[in-house]
């Protein structure tokens, strides 16, 4: 069964600002963080280009870059700290103040989890291949899937950022195919076992860029089966039962 990390649901908050100096001396500078918790006590980090101090990622800020125990924030408000664990990269969900992130552990292994607002279900963070996890969450009601791929940057790269509907992740030997419900579409056929259409992407381990089917698969139901035949070949089974073979040359 494949690993699953869950993250705390509300974590403690602090002020960024009033937790956060910096002193100068010639071209060394030192950086103090003083936490909002009572289990830890200020320390001196010396700054150079691995330790830049506060990290912008995408709305967040990460302080101290590349140290242990270090904090997520969002408008001076620290929403994540990891003790003995460092956060190197954070992606933002749709609902403000959710993200992913990814951490390194005292044991130099990585670690994927996901922060969430009280109230929010606990998420679950699947690994379907190795640097590859799934995500399946309920944010103010709405659930969100979704694929991301870990890169030695390193980053948590979400495969398909404009949906939020990520679906059917399934490996293989050369790459991860998996889809999302699309739009309809002028012309779209109709039909009861023609209702949602599958849009498929395919994500290689060799590259780094998301292919994508030309064409959707309309279903009956927003979501299939899909199975491996071989290194380039899958199947996909409709929910009338019938069965498409696609290559992954198809994509584009």
């Amino acid at each position: 069964m494949a690993p699953k990390f869950f993250s705390p649901v509300g974590s403690p908050v602090g002020s960024l600002a009033a937790h956060r100096r910096f002193k100068a001396a010639g071209m060394l500078f030192a950086a103090a963080l003083v936490w909002a918790s009572p289990l830890w006590s200020a320390e001196e980090y010396p700054a150079d280009p691995q330790h830049r101090g506060i990290v912008a990622m995408e709305t967040y800020q990460v302080f101290p870059e590349n140290r242990p125990g270090n904090g997520v924030y969002l408008g001076n408000q620290l929403l994540l700290a990891l003790p003995g664990k460092t956060i190197v990269a954070v992606t933002a969900l749709p609902v403000e103040g959710r993200f992913v992130y990814l951490a390194r552990n005292d044991q130099d292994k990585w670690e994927v989890g996901a922060h969430m607002a009280p109230g929010d279900s606990a998420p679950v963070i699947t690994i379907v291949a190795p640097g590859y996890y799934t995500l399946t969450a309920t944010m103010d009601g709405v659930v969100v899937k979704k694929v991301y791929r870990r890169v030695n940057t390193p980053a948590l790269v979400d495969l398909l950022p404009y949906a939020k509907t990520a679906d059917g992740v399934t490996a293989g030997a050369e790459g991860v195919v998996f889809f999302h419900v699309g739009k309809d579409e002028p012309g779209a056929p109709t039909g009861t076992d023609q209702r949602f259409p599958l849009k498929l992407h395919l994500s290689l381990f060799n590259e780094g860029r998301v292919r994508h089917l030309p064409s959707p698969v309309y279903n009956g139901l927003p979501t299939a089966p899909i199975a491996w035949k071989d290194e380039k070949t899958f199947t996909l089974k409709r929910s009338n039962g019938q069965v498409l073979t696609v290559n992954t040359s198809q994509f584009r």
